[in-house]
């Protein structure tokens, strides 16, 4: 636990941050969170920060596609 601490404290030092990414390909930076699960809440904004979604005129008539949205929307 006190090694995840350390690990998310050195992830938030914008150096750092930049210094991986700049080298790590997003298959790597996806598996991050598996190492760490906080990573995930400073990994995302890094993963979605360009994201191109497609919707129809029809894309969300239905109700349980409207849940769907609400279900996922917040992560994107």
């Amino acid at each position: 636990m006190a090694s995840e601490q350390g690990l998310v404290r050195l992830w938030k030092t914008k150096r750092i941050q930049q210094a991986l990414t700049s080298h790590l390909v997003n298959h790597d930076l996806t598996a991050c969170p598996l190492v760490c699960r906080k990573f995930a809440v400073y990994i995302a904004p890094i993963l979605f920060a360009d994201i191109e979604i497609r919707f129809g005129s029809s894309t969300f008539n239905g109700s349980s596609r409207m849940a769907a949205l609400e279900r996922i929307g917040g992560h994107v």
